[in-house]
């Protein structure tokens, strides 16, 4: 099932985007939390990120001063090869590179 953004209460996925990314985080940040990465509880309680398109790329990292690293390593990682990331998000994603 598809992830809801943060702050909405439930026990699936959630996105990582807030409505004010975009005034202090810089455009591949903002792309990678909106549209390509989410976070998750696996089996065990522990919080990890992961693709929001094909589930894979898992990463759980071991602090919250580790989230920022991991969120760009998956993003410019994983979901960069991800054949499940749509044509637009991936040029969506290129563009907004180019701005950061």
């Amino acid at each position: 099932s598809p992830s809801k953004p943060a702050g909405e209460g439930n026990k699936g996925p959630v996105r990582l985007a807030r409505p004010d990314d975009v005034h202090w985080l810089p455009p591949p940040e903002v792309h990678a939390r909106t549209d390509l990465v989410e976070a998750f509880a696996d089996g065990s309680g522990r919080v990890g990120l992961r693709c929001s398109h094909c589930g894979g790329g898992e990463v759980f990292p071991g602090s919250l001063g580790g989230l920022r690293a991991a969120l760009g390593g998956l993003a410019t990682g994983h979901c960069e090869g991800c054949m499940r990331v749509p044509r637009a998000v991936s040029k969506e994603r290129t563009r907004r590179k180019d701005e950061g």
